[in-house]
């Protein structure tokens, strides 16, 4: 196998982030994708590497995550406890084209998986009372067919 060293050094650097940083590979239907999120010098970032047509994707965003999962058509990248977003990456586009917040009085718990269907996503999420003394953890439903709808 050859590769260039343009490819080498890319590679590399992507795999210099993904050794010390929480990470998701997934490969289905000829897609075979790398991600993490990291944090450098107090800004965050979302890195995604497509692994069959050797392009790698950054992403500036403003919260630090935790958690990512993905599915053949979507990556989603959930923030640190406790957030205040989820970044919906649609793998076909390559793009950010989604955030979620969690709603009055809540916020999401860092972790997140897809239904064995890839129909919903599931999300933990905490609601809080306004005095923020008390909270109760429960799983937030996304709807994926009708763009995330909770």
């Amino acid at each position: 196998m050859h590769i260039s060293r343009r490819d080498f050094l890319n590679y590399g650097s992507g795999l210099a982030l993904f050794a010390a940083m929480p990470t998701y590979v997934t490969a289905a239907n000829n897609k075979s994708w790398l991600f993490s999120a990291c944090s450098i010098k107090q800004q965050n970032f979302i890195f995604a590497m497509d692994l069959i047509n050797n392009k790698s994707l950054f992403f500036e965003v403003s919260s630090r995550f935790h958690d990512i999962t993905a599915n053949d058509d979507y990556a989603v990248f959930i923030a640190r406890r406790p957030g205040a977003v989820i970044k919906i990456m649609c793998l076909d586009t390559q793009s950010i084209i989604m955030t979620l917040r969690p709603g009055k009085n809540r916020h999401f718990f860092g972790h997140a998986i897809f239904s064995s269907d890839n129909r919903k996503l599931y999300a933990t999420e905490s609601i809080y009372a306004a005095d923020n003394l008390s909270a109760k953890g429960i799983i937030g439903v996304y709807d994926v067919q009708q763009a995330f709808r909770k």
